[in-house]
């Protein structure tokens, strides 16, 4: 397992602080995409599909009434703001004719798009395939092929695409000679290239980037689920989870900015925004309120410590401009435990959206459906008329100002429909939302890692406090010569429980001067 460690100096430690330039969004648009997806039985149904979406499903099953020749496929796209991921899946069940295997259907499925980027942009990409009998499957980007018969792989591919025009093919087939079933699955994701170090690193707030955009997904899902549902107590909880979600993705999305903070002296507080608990009643049972709950207070309380952390993060690099060594260690100090609380709610997020959507399915909630189709004609009623009257009157009750309002009009009407699509609990299924959240929380574990509240107390006892995660087994170790790496000695190991652990060390006498690091695993 990955271990990240610290080293702090015992007599007196030092910071390089480094002004991170406002970061200018890359540019990249899709020239091309092309949604190929056809099944066939001889003797029975055919399935045809073609389109030009960034978000687009298609599901089919035809049969072929000879031989009960069989096969199933679908192809699921979606995409928005820096993130986009597809997968599709085919089957095919073998009939028999005279006593004998045969198969009369046949499909292809296949996903085609061309990426014109016109600055640098930082990538990563994921792709699995698992293919099976006759079943044969790919994923491609960038000329690197993840493909075959009778495989079950996952490749990742990191980089930086300067100007030019990338191409992203997937897809399965079958050739209609035997049996066979297989997957295939990719997610891109485009940051800009320009994200530098600063208090965090590069890949740390690439991370905090990502969030941001898969979040997006979240908070339109949330929004368009509240607009169809007729549960009033639902629509409020949803919307108010939907505004505290998009103060979190505002606050990630500038955590790579870090401007200077002049108000460098006042320490920033965590204040979780208010949320409005959602009761049991009707439909909604007990279990599933209470899962409900558990969810949106992890999403509020994250909202608070985000804020706080971006807030100490400016505010730091202010007193670093201003010369203010005091201030800018304050603010560090402050900094690296709301990223420790932070990235322990992080970690947790994803099982409690889990939980919630296996409550309300557990309990029979008859669930709100919302699909591509009802996106698009929300938008096209939103033109004419805002927002329907429902959810105006709602976010009026939860107190939202008109500036916000507009900008919620804003965002759906410039979202991709796709991105929109899921319902109430369906929605809440998000594995790229989980990989992201899992991503940030150990991004923010490793930055957190720094020994704070330093000092050299009579007798020759040096004591510091360490932000940690609980959960997470951290260690301590002490060396008096940074050249010989097997001279470290551990002092201590243990299991978090709490947000801030407390350690001094009494040297033994004679004891020199040395160094201290801190690790977690």
């Amino acid at each position: 397992m990955k271990t990240k460690w610290l080293i702090d100096v015992l007599l007196g430690g030092f910071l390089v602080l480094q002004v991170c330039p406002k970061s200018t969004a890359a540019d990249f648009t899709f020239l091309t995409i092309v949604d190929g997806f056809q099944l066939a039985a001889v003797g029975g149904g055919k399935i045809t599909s073609n389109d030009k979406s960034l978000n687009w499903f298609a599901p089919g099953v035809v049969e072929s009434p000879f031989d009960a020749s069989s096969m199933y496929g679908s192809v699921h796209l979606s995409g928005g703001g820096s993130i986009f991921t597809g997968y599709g899946n085919m089957g095919v069940n073998v009939g028999s004719y005279d006593n004998q295997p045969s198969v009369s259907v046949s499909g292809l499925e296949d996903v085609y798009m061309l990426i014109k980027v016109t600055g640098a942009v930082n990538y990563h990409f994921v792709s699995t395939v698992s293919a099976k009998g006759s079943v044969e499957g790919s994923v491609t980007w960038d000329g690197l092929e993840n493909s075959g018969a009778d495989i079950d792989g996952t490749r990742r591919q990191s980089g930086t695409l300067l100007p030019g025009v990338f191409e992203l093919d997937a897809g399965m087939s079958n050739p209609g000679d035997g049996k066979g079933s297989g997957s295939w699955s990719y997610s891109l994701s485009l940051t800009p290239a320009d994200i530098v170090p600063g208090r965090l690193s590069a890949a740390q707030k690439a991370d905090s980037y990502e969030q941001s955009s898969a979040l997006q997904f979240l908070i339109n899902s949330l929004i368009t689920a509240a607009n169809s549902g007729s549960y009033d107590e639902l629509r409020q909880a949803l919307l108010a989870d939907a505004l505290g979600l998009a103060a979190l993705q505002k606050t990630l999305a500038e955590n790579y900015l870090d401007p200077p903070d002049t108000n460098y002296t006042v320490l920033a507080q965590a204040v979780a925004p208010a949320v409005t608990p959602l009761a049991a009643s009707g439909d909604i049972t007990q279990s599933e309120a209470d899962a409900y709950n558990m969810w949106q207070t992890n999403l509020s309380q994250s909202a608070g410590y985000g804020t706080a952390l971006t807030t100490s993060l400016n505010r730091e690099q202010g007193a670093a401009t201003a010369g203010s060594s005091y201030w800018a260690t304050t603010q560090m100090n402050a900094a690296v435990q709301f990223e420790a609380q932070l990235a322990a709610l992080s970690d947790q997020e994803p099982a409690l959206r889990s939980n919630v959507v296996a409550q309300f399915q557990a309990g029979g909630f008859p669930g709100i459906m919302v699909t591509t189709n009802d996106a698009i004609n929300l938008q096209l009623q939103m033109i004419t008329n805002g927002l329907p009257a429902d959810l105006l009157n709602t976010l009026t009750a939860l107190g939202v100002d008109p500036g916000t309002i507009t900008n919620i009009e804003y965002t759906l009407l410039t979202a991709d429909p796709g991105s929109m699509a899921g319902g109430f609990p369906g929605g809440l299924v998000n594995t790229n939302l989980d990989s992201t959240a899992r991503a940030l929380a150990a991004g923010l574990r490793d930055a957190s890692l720094m020994l704070i509240n330093t000092s050299v107390l009579p007798g020759g006892h040096f004591r510091f406090d360490l932000p940690t995660v609980p959960g997470y087994t951290y260690t301590i170790q002490f060396s008096e010569n940074l050249a010989d790496r097997a001279a470290w000695t551990t002092l201590l190991a243990t299991n978090a429980t709490t947000p801030l652990l407390s350690f001094t060390n009494t040297p033994a006498a004679g004891a020199q001067a040395g160094f201290y690091r801190a690790s977690h695993n």
